[in-house]
């Protein structure tokens, strides 16, 4: 081969080991983009589904397989520099070929990873997310299903309370919300008087429900969070030993084991001794003073549904906020419509064909909504959700370009 046909075949594949390095350095960021992207339309698409009461399908891309099949071909014609009129064919062709994906894709919908799905979260849970940075009130209302305060621990938080806060009248002399203004706050969306105490295996317990079907359901249980708030409930973990029976060889062993457990503490010894001792008495009912239901990753799912129905499709529409740093903010914003709106976030179309989106927030504000933020714990929960060992056999779906 003559030499000017080595150095053009040398500087030729110069240039396409630097497409190449391009597209190795690229491919993971891209990929990294595209599985982000499809866990937030696919939460954001089963939420739209919950909130017309269709079924949820929940879906798991384990990996990514990267060979792809874009051609490129190099070929070329180089002009003469002493008759730039006329040009040269070296006759040299180098093809770089890259490659579509290959994505593995798992259906949940089966009986061990629906267990998974479905198994609430536990209270250390909620405390190792609180001590992570995520803020309480997005927190408390998607972990949150139903708290139940006994009418004795009732009736002395309520005295606690308006010792603490008083009758609340006037303006507030800056725009900052503390715990007592909270409460102010959600009494001033929905004023209503607290219904009497339910009788649970004749225990009497007041309820608060976190399935909002109007602006007034949603106020309650905020009221009742933020009396918590104000009168410093925490988590406090214990360590205990804890005694298993354990079936070998046909014989019973006693196995013990150290196992860290959650448990309420209020700012104020008098409420948490009337705690103690009702759970103590109720304990056989598996009640007691205080108890929190805690919702498992599937029922988050259909909370959000809950919330983007109360915004587009309740009689009263109404957008769920929170209190974070002392500013109420919006919590979950999702609009619908015949197309997605301009400045999507996020957007999906549903079967029926009615758009879902997301707008942007106005990141530098301190009262932008937080649904992304909302939309990342609930992806985080979902994937703790699902052990390795609970997803099925994956089916691969292969990616090829026309």
């Amino acid at each position: 081969m003559a030499p000017h046909r080595l150095f053009l075949f040398f500087i030729m594949g110069l240039a396409l080991c630097s497409c190449a390095q391009h597209e190795i350095e690229l491919h993971p960021e891209a990929f990294n983009r595209a599985i982000g992207s499809l866990d937030t339309r696919l939460l954001l698409l089963n939420s739209a589904r919950a909130s017309k009461n269709y079924p949820t399908q929940f879906t798991s891309v384990s990996t990514v397989l990267g060979s792809a099949k874009t051609n490129s071909e190099l070929d070329p014609t180089l002009p003469l520099p002493f008759d730039p009129s006329r040009s040269y064919d070296p006759g040299l062709k180098i093809a770089h070929e890259r490659g579509f994906s290959q994505l593995s894709v798992s259906n949940l919908n089966t009986k061990e990873a629906q267990e998974g799905l479905k198994k609430p979260i536990t209270l250390l849970d909620v405390r190792s997310y609180v001590l992570s940075g995520w803020p309480a009130a997005v927190l408390e209302t998607l972990a949150f299903e139903e708290i139940k305060v006994h009418a004795a621990l009732q009736k002395e938080m309520d005295r606690i309370t308006a010792q603490k806060c008083g009758p609340g009248t006037g303006e507030r002399a800056t725009d900052y919300y503390d715990a007592c203004d909270a409460i102010r706050y959600w009494k001033g969306v929905c004023d209503s008087r607290r219904p009497p105490p339910s009788k649970i295996a004749n225990v009497r317990m007041h309820r608060y429900f976190n399935w909002p079907k109007s602006k007034c359901d949603y106020a309650k249980f905020q009221t009742a969070l933020s009396q918590l708030g104000v009168l410093g409930l925490t988590l406090l973990p214990l360590t205990k030993v804890v005694t298993e029976e354990v079936i070998d060889t046909g014989r019973i062993l006693r196995k013990k084991s150290v196992k860290t457990v959650v448990r309420f503490a209020f700012d104020h010894p008098r409420l948490n001794e009337i705690m103690l001792r009702h759970n103590e008495a109720h304990k056989r009912f598996e009640l007691g003073g205080l108890q929190i239901t805690l919702r498992s990753a599937e029922r988050m799912v259909r909370f959000l549904g809950e919330l983007i129905a109360l915004q587009n499709y309740g009689r009263e529409k109404f957008v769920p906020r929170v209190i974070i740093d002392g500013r109420p903010v919006d919590l979950f914003v999702v609009t619908t419509g015949q197309q997605a709106t301009v400045d999507a976030a996020v957007a999906v179309q549903d079967s029926e064909g009615e758009f879902f989106s997301v707008p942007i927030p106005v990141y530098d504000s301190k009262e932008r909504h937080r649904t992304l933020q909302v939309m990342a714990l609930v992806i985080d929960v979902l994937n703790a959700s699902v052990s390795k060992a609970a997803i099925p056999q994956v089916q691969t779906v292969t990616l090829s370009g026309p």
